[in-house]
């Protein structure tokens, strides 16, 4: 996480980005009913994005470093587990 001052001249990718670019990711949420209060999940999925960039292949203790910085008062951390392994393929 970064102060967004600190991010002049960057690319910032939005979750709206994500989902008009049709990423799979977005698709594997719906499907696998991970949906929750609207702010959490929009992280969650901004950082699972980011994840997968980096390690297409997470293990279930990768997935839940990489998404323990998302806080969300709905309880549903262990669903977010499932859109890694149950995603559409391109």
């Amino acid at each position: 996480m970064v102060l967004a001052a600190e991010c002049d001249g960057a690319i910032i990718e939005t979750v709206e980005g994500i989902a008009d670019a049709k990423h799979p990711l977005i698709e594997a949420y719906i499907m696998n009913w991970t949906a929750n209060v609207d702010i959490a999940l929009r992280g969650f999925i901004v950082t699972a994005k980011v994840l997968l960039e980096h390690n297409p292949n997470p293990t279930v203790d990768e997935i839940k470093e990489a998404l323990a910085g998302n806080l969300c008062r709905c309880g549903t951390y262990p669903a977010h587990v499932k859109p890694y392994w149950k995603r559409p393929k391109n």
